[in-house]
């Protein structure tokens, strides 16, 4: 899982840099490594959200709940709690 590794600590070094869409390409190829990671799952959606595409956040929100019902949730506060994203 070396690979899954990669993705996830690009996609947190480009959220960290404010450089969200590239956050969340890396993250998506996660994903696609580990469907039910719910801690990914969740780093994906805030990069979503972040990004300005909230209604792929919101998709996420309804696949972590599948996961793990708490970061769902979590990820659900966060989006309705600020309509738009601060950037």
């Amino acid at each position: 899982m070396k690979e899954l590794g990669k993705h996830v600590n690009m996609g947190l070094a480009y959220g960290e840099l404010g450089r969200y869409k590239k956050a969340a390409v890396s993250l998506k190829r996660a994903i696609a490594l580990e469907p039910d990671d719910a801690e990914i799952r969740f780093g994906l959606g805030v990069a979503l959200f972040l990004s300005g595409d909230k209604g792929a956040a919101l998709r996420q929100c309804l696949k972590l709940r599948g996961i793990d019902r708490k970061l769902g949730y979590e990820l659900y506060s966060m989006i309705k709690a600020h309509p738009t994203p601060q950037l």
